[in-house]
């Protein structure tokens, strides 16, 4: 006897059938890692926009697409990103956050003036 349920589900009444053997349980191996974890911080965040920025400039391989291609729109609210945390940020980042957040403006500012220009 079988009825249908709200919700695209379907009941069996297996009362008063034979009880089949259950297979064994086959223990699957742990899934293994292709990447190792990488620990998020504000230092690996900033990293991470950087490197989407000069992907987006068209300086380095986009991993995905596997070629180098240029989204200056992009680029540019990548940056206009980093500064904005750098001014939201200020008075609450370590000194190597700061020291981060200001060499990574100043490289992909003066990178960002000379893709532009191309």
């Amino acid at each position: 006897m079988e009825e249908e349920a709200p919700r695209g589900f379907r009941v069996r009444d297996l009362r008063g059938q034979e009880k089949e053997e259950k297979p064994a349980v086959v223990q699957a191996e742990p899934a293994r890692k292709h990447h190792e974890e990488v620990q998020i911080n504000f230092s690996t965040f900033i990293m991470s926009l950087t490197t989407s920025a000069l992907i987006h400039m068209g300086l380095v391989e986009d991993p995905h697409a596997k070629k180098k291609e240029k989204n200056l729109p992009l680029a540019k609210q990548e940056v206009d990103i980093i500064g904005m945390l750098e001014e939201k940020t200020r008075g609450n980042v370590t000194r190597e956050e700061v020291q981060l957040l200001s060499e990574a403006l100043y490289e992909l500012r003066l990178r960002f003036v000379e893709v532009s220009r191309k």
